[in-house]
């Protein structure tokens, strides 16, 4: 059961940044004049439009995303804790930034931009949590798509550090 909820967390999680890296990606003055969409324009107020820092945000959120969806599917407990804490590592402090910068928005804005922040923030941290926990003696552990720890070959090791 857990295991089925933590995949379904991280698809969850790649589903709802996958759209918003892409649209920052492909078309980054268009994302920072309309985000979060539906009317709604939440980046103009944060200041002047900066190519580079949408570029920057759509391609470091598909990179985190493909992470994402790698951890789902192959349910390797190392790739599970990778995305999950890199997601809790954005969200704490893209949450405290917004959390002070809430006074341009409307109050159902304000509601929104909080919630959907607390959001990307709690369900990556509960994933991880999630996987620290050991697996009960008997269950998760005898099929083979269960969360578990995979060490690197040895010689991949290597040729890592013959590579730098």
């Amino acid at each position: 059961m857990r295991q089925r909820w933590i995949r379904v967390g991280l698809w969850v999680l790649a589903l709802g940044e996958l759209p918003l890296g892409a649209w920052a990606l492909a078309a980054p003055a268009s994302w920072y004049r309309s985000f979060p969409g539906l009317g709604h324009h939440w980046l103009p107020p944060l200041g002047p439009y900066n190519e580079h820092l949408a570029i920057d945000f759509g391609s470091l959120t598909l990179g985190l995303t493909v992470v994402t969806i790698v951890a789902a599917v192959t349910m390797r407990r190392d790739w599970v804790r990778a995305a999950a804490a890199g997601w809790t590592v954005v969200g704490v402090p893209h949450l405290a930034f917004h959390l002070g910068q809430l006074e341009p928005y409307p109050v159902a804005d304000q509601v929104a931009n909080i919630i959907g922040l607390a959001v990307a923030l709690i369900l990556p941290a509960a994933i991880l949590v999630a996987s620290l926990i050991p697996s009960k003696a008997g269950t998760e552990e005898r099929r083979p798509s269960t969360l578990q720890a995979v060490a690197p070959a040895r010689k991949d090791s290597e040729e890592i550090r013959g590579a730098s």
